[in-house]
């Protein structure tokens, strides 16, 4: 299965991970750099946002509750232009109007991340 997975993320290249907490940034970034992903950090909405100016990321995966911009602030800005894994470690309600493409449980990133992705890139080419 890992073989798959890593097959499948080959046209994958860069990645932006926003969390404020590092150890989850360096955890999301070993999944990534496994699978040979340029991998970008930031510590909340903000910080990615400026990011976003000067890079073209293929996936952005944000938590939702940060300091200064939270998530859900960051996928307003977004606005569907990049496919959108958001990620909490707290029950969401989610508002479905919003731009994001797909919802992982911190939880289950060890797990799920890559499957999320995947998902994520998918319904973002079919404008979901």
């Amino acid at each position: 299965i890992y073989i798959q997975m890593r097959s499948s993320f080959m046209g994958l290249k860069k990645i932006l991970l926003v969390d404020d907490d590092p150890t989850i940034l360096e955890f999301m970034s070993d999944i990534f750099e496994d699978v040979d992903c340029e991998v970008y950090f930031a510590h909340n909405g903000l910080e990615a946002t400026q990011l976003l100016k000067h890079h073209h990321f293929q996936v952005v995966v944000s938590d939702i509750v940060m300091p200064v911009m939270t998530g859900i602030e960051l996928t307003e800005k977004i606005n569907g232009e990049t496919p959108l894994i958001l990620t909490s470690g707290f029950e969401n309600n989610l508002d479905p109007q919003l731009h994001w493409n797909t919802y992982i449980d911190k939880m289950d990133l060890g797990t799920g991340l890559l499957k999320a992705t995947e998902k994520a890139i998918q319904r973002h080419s079919l404008g979901f």
